[in-house]
């Protein structure tokens, strides 16, 4: 089935094979990141990426994130929209 994912991140699979699987180019996509793990898997599918500084995450090299922020309230969709359509 090509919806499994056999690879954990920071292998970009899980990225690429949900952007394929809900008809998505990953150019198109955004995914949010509160990990070092998940912004290379994302970034290495070539999708932009927001960091966020979860109190949660501690640790984090959020370096390679397009956007960082330490609340969604940061996030607002026109914002993001104007990004990437």
């Amino acid at each position: 089935d090509e919806r499994v994912v056999t690879h954990g991140k920071p292998d970009p699979e899980i990225y690429i094979k949900t952007a394929a699987a809900l008809g998505f180019k990953n150019e198109k996509c955004i995914v949010i990141e509160d990990s070092t793990n998940g912004i290379v898997a994302a970034k290495s599918a070539g999708i932009y990426c927001v960091g966020f500084k979860s109190p949660h995450s501690k640790n984090q090299d959020y370096s390679k994130a397009d956007l960082l922020i330490d609340s969604f309230n940061e996030i607002a969709y026109h914002k993001i929209s104007n990004i990437i359509f």
